[in-house]
């Protein structure tokens, strides 16, 4: 019972320092693409006419 337990607080521990960040830091970091990605085509579309 006590592994059990032991257990779950890893993995609730492994889950809050890994997947927490990870999904904070994708969000950040699509983020960011979609605003790089959004200044290159737009500065392309200025460019084009």
């Amino acid at each position: 019972m006590a592994t059990q337990k032991a257990e779950d607080s890893f993995s609730a521990a492994y889950e809050y320092i890994f997947i927490v960040p990870f999904k904070y830091l994708s969000e950040f970091f699509s983020r960011r693409v979609d605003a790089f990605l959004f200044e290159k085509t737009s500065l392309m579309v200025l460019l084009a006419f």
